[in-house]
């Protein structure tokens, strides 16, 4: 999968890694490059607001210590270090110096990407592992889901023909990770545009999986795949009569979406998720849940009905969402992760004005991926309010929101945080 005429030296073994004390290892960087090298390689980054939990962070920067020799992936990382060392004493080095050298490595990751083909599962888990930090990048500057897409069709082929190992046994706890994190960024962003995403997760393939970033609800994403879907088709025109109501046919597919979703449940259990992770990650395990489960069914109602009709039940969920999670903030002290479009869809419900300002108000609280992101996501919101009150909202549909939201960029989905380090 490697970049034609890029020669990639075998990667040491870890202890070796661990006890690089000086730059000889990789000539090619500059002082800064290898300072921020060092960083990653002890353990210093900043990770914990992108997981479920910091029973997850050592494995998760382990993962990135173990792809270092890879040139086009430590370019990656190197890219994204500046976001992850805020509170580790980046403010010694030069601001200017830092976004030069993070610019310039990440062209150099995007170069070696558009390059890179996959044929084996190895291949899977390392273009995984750029892509999630290429995302990460890209989702502190705009234009991630464009690499998503890039990144997912080159897994996808070799998904749809694998073997019969289970997901899990072929990638391991890493690269499932990492494909969960890419395709929850993908499938949240398509939501909003009423596109399909690149790839759909066959279902069982993710049933046992406790994941880093979207705890035990890796299934649902098939779900959203299949919520995509069918607002594509509506989008596409034909299959909405001119009343507003959907055809039987999109009635049909959005009843058997919503039969599913509502009697879903996660198939792992808590007694068996309490000997290995703390209480407090395990109700936000539980309360992830809720929220996509919840999310997922707030999406479904308004494929079917327009914004400002049947408003009851579609506020109702959303102040449930709401409430779900103030009340983690207020229990934990903690965000739950991959909730940023959750909280926006919500937020699109409220109607009186107090409330409004209240939501706002507190979405640094449960938007902390960065504030570039917070603040994008508080200009839709309030985009979106603002046509919602006009006339031209009285009749807006889903597929009619990408529209008016800023620059037509939609949201890109959280496990967000997923797209992160």
């Amino acid at each position: 999968m490697f970049p034609a005429g890029q020669i990639v030296t075998s990667c040491p073994p870890r202890k070796q890694i661990d006890l690089l004390h000086g730059i000889t290892f990789f000539p090619e960087l500059s002082d800064i490059e290898f300072h921020l090298l060092q960083l990653i390689l002890h353990k210093q980054t900043d990770v914990d607001k992108y997981l479920i939990g910091s029973s997850f962070r050592d494995q998760h920067q382990q993962a990135f210590i173990d792809h270092l020799a890879i040139p086009f992936v430590r370019d990656a990382f190197i890219a994204c270090a500046p976001l992850l060392i805020e509170r580790r004493g980046i403010h010694q080095l030069a601001k200017a110096q830092l976004t030069d050298v993070s610019n310039k490595r990440a062209a150099a990751a995007i170069a070696s990407l558009r390059q890179l083909q996959v044929h084996d599962d190895h291949d899977l888990s390392t273009v995984l592992i750029l892509g999630v930090a290429l995302v990460t990048f890209a989702t502190h500057h705009g234009g991630e889901l464009l690499l998503c897409r890039h990144i997912l069709g080159l897994v996808k082929p070799l998904y749809d023909t694998g073997s019969s190992y289970s997901l899990t046994q072929r990638l391991g706890a890493d690269g499932i990770s990492f494909l969960v994190c890419l395709l929850g960024t993908e499938t949240m962003d398509c939501l909003i545009r009423c596109e399909v995403p690149t790839m759909k997760v066959r279902p069982g393939d993710l049933d046992d999986a406790v994941d880093r970033f979207i705890g035990i609800s890796a299934p649902l994403l098939t779900y959203f795949h299949e919520l995509c879907a069918v607002a594509k088709k509506i989008c596409d025109s034909g299959y909405r009569r001119s009343d507003g109501v959907v055809v039987e046919v999109v009635e049909k597919a959005l009843t058997e979406i919503g039969d599913a979703v509502t009697m879903w449940e996660p198939r792992v259990l808590a007694c068996s998720l309490t000997d290995r992770y703390t209480p407090t990650e395990v109700v936000l395990m539980f309360a992830q849940a809720k929220v996509l489960r919840l999310t997922a069914l707030l999406v479904l109602h308004r494929l079917r009905y327009a914004f400002g009709t049947q408003d009851g039940v579609a506020l109702a969920m959303a102040n449930a969402i709401l409430d779900e999670l103030n009340m983690v903030v207020n229990l934990t002290g903690q965000t739950i992760p991959f909730v940023d479009f959750a909280y926006l869809i919500s937020c699109f419900e409220i109607t009186k004005p107090w409330e409004r300002r209240a939501v706002l108000e507190k979405s640094h609280l449960i938007v902390d991926f960065s504030f570039r992101w917070r603040e994008q996501i508080k200009t839709w919101i309030v985009s979106f309010w603002a046509v919602k009150d006009s006339d031209a909202g009285r009749s807006m549909h889903w597929e009619d929101i990408h529209a008016y939201l800023p620059d037509s960029e939609s949201p890109r989905a959280h496990i967000q945080r997923n797209a992160s380090h």
